[in-house]
């Protein structure tokens, strides 16, 4: 690789970014009102949105491997698009399957430990 073919490559990386930098210090100068809640409410609604599935999108990853987190992807897309529903329909029964588990331990400790007395 020769150096220009270095300083070029450096350049295209570099002048994006600085140009993004210039060109909202200029816009920031030129108003002294300047409003960010239209261009915030946009980054968050559509741009943040949009590069998060662009980059799941492009990535190689298997499905298995972030099943705890695909789980609760899916519990926050149900709240968002069923509304609350979702949330009372699933979460009791979260809590219930977890609420029998302890009480079959708890209750399975309350024999074990109780074994030797019902010996005698």
């Amino acid at each position: 690789m020769s150096q220009v073919d270095l300083v070029y490559r450096i350049f295209a990386i570099i002048f994006p970014a600085f140009s993004i930098v210039a060109l909202g210090y200029f816009f920031a100068r030129s108003r002294r009102d300047t409003d960010m809640s239209s261009g915030n409410r946009i980054n968050m609604e559509i741009f943040t949105p949009a590069l998060i599935f662009d980059t799941m999108s492009t990535s190689d990853y298997r499905l298995a491997d972030y099943s705890y987190l695909t789980l609760g992807g899916l519990q926050v897309a149900s709240i968002v698009l069923i509304g609350n529903l979702a949330s009372i329909l699933v979460i009791p029964v979260i809590l219930w399957v977890i609420l029998w588990f302890f009480c079959r331990l708890f209750l399975s400790l309350i024999f074990i430990a109780s074994y030797p007395v019902l010996l005698e």
